[in-house]
């Protein structure tokens, strides 16, 4: 198997016309995409202004699946934890034919080990866009969990073994997935959903969209009850929220007490009166309805929108597992206007 070459067409089609590469001003554009995307350009970027960062990824993200354009914006050869001789057996046995170049370029960049964008040239000509996952879960990697006995990742890796393929309404395509280490460390390869989805904004109609949909989204979940691993999946149950609630205050005491005149010190003033009605509001919820296997972190960030339909697709399921059904909608409309969660909230009733 091959890296990307270092010679290649002059020109490709996009959607607003031929563009020629050969051209001093498109060379120079090139390389000022390559530095933008990796190296002292991109920190400079993350650092005075992210809004501007993200534009050039989206950039980034429209011309990317075009084998010269991938030339500028990827690394050679297969990411960190995914084997050359892996990879193409995985695109083999999935229909695709043989391999002849690929490249990768990191995604998530505050884990050691994370997500990765691939892009394999195949022997047709043809260019298959993959994402790779390695993910190693280190107890250092997430502080603010230390004496909540959760813990990320068990939950995506159960789902993408057993659920994520062509047929999954709700779920992207998963070509391959392996637990390295129980419950700690596993990798996936998934076919990637860009460009033809994009993320889902906080605009009233994408929230609406999701929330009306999410019942439909926990019956395709609901399928894995009936496998062992189900049994092993973080539960959200009566006892952590009391929990999180007694967390809650033990965080935010000595930051009220740095910030007297704060909407947390006004809070923790308050507390009792707080806790007590959420303390009814647990008792009522676990009360009247089981526990279901959920998203565990269905934010806008985690879905994925069709372009030219009402397709979605969830992605991100390292917080799966058992809990109240409006939980996950009470991630999807964190933020909103009140309006706006009670219409989200009668649609997702209505359905559920």
């Amino acid at each position: 198997m091959k890296t990307w070459p270092d010679t290649g067409a002059s020109s490709l089609r996009n959607p607003r016309g031929r563009i020629d590469f050969a051209s001093p001003l498109s060379r120079a554009a090139g390389t000022a995409l390559t530095m933008a995307t990796s190296g002292s350009i991109a920190l400079h970027l993350d650092h005075y202004g992210r809004a501007a960062w993200r534009r050039v990824l989206r950039l980034a993200e429209r011309f990317d699946q075009q084998p010269l354009i991938a030339r500028w914006l990827y690394q050679p050869g297969p990411p960190p934890g995914l084997k050359q001789e892996v990879l193409h057996e995985v695109v083999e046995r999935a229909g695709y034919g043989r391999c002849s170049r690929v490249g990768h370029r990191h995604i998530s960049g505050w884990k050691d080990a994370g997500a990765y964008r691939v892009s394999v040239g195949l022997a047709d000509g043809r260019v298959l866009r993959l994402v790779h996952k390695n993910a190693l879960y280190k107890e250092r990697e997430f502080p603010a969990l230390e004496g909540l006995g959760r813990r990320p990742g068990h939950g995506e890796y159960a789902v993408y073994r057993s659920l994520a393929g062509p047929t999954a309404r709700f779920l992207p395509t998963v070509l391959f997935a392996e637990e390295l280490e129980p419950e700690r460390h596993y990798s996936y390869l998934m076919a990637d959903l860009m460009p033809e989805y994009r993320m889902c904004s906080s605009r009233p109609a994408d929230l609406i969209k999701i929330c009306a949909v999410l019942p439909e989204l926990h019956a395709e979940l609901q399928i894995l009850t009936d496998r062992h691993i189900a049994s092993s999946l973080v539960a959200f149950d009566h006892a952590f929220t009391l929990q999180l609630l007694a967390y809650a205050k033990e965080a935010l005491v000595p930051y009220a007490a740095m910030r007297p005149n704060s909407e947390v010190a006004s809070l923790v003033s308050d507390w009792e009166v707080v806790a007590n009605a959420y303390r009814r509001g647990a008792d009522l919820a676990y009360s009247c309805q089981p526990m279901i296997l959920i998203h565990g972190d269905y934010n806008p960030n985690n879905v994925m929108l069709c372009r030219r339909g009402d397709h979605l697709k969830a992605i991100d399921f390292e917080w799966f597992g058992w809990g109240l059904p409006q939980m996950d909608l009470a991630s999807a409309l964190k933020g909103a206007a009140a309006s706006l969660r009670e219409d989200c909230a009668a649609r997702f009733a209505r359905r559920d």
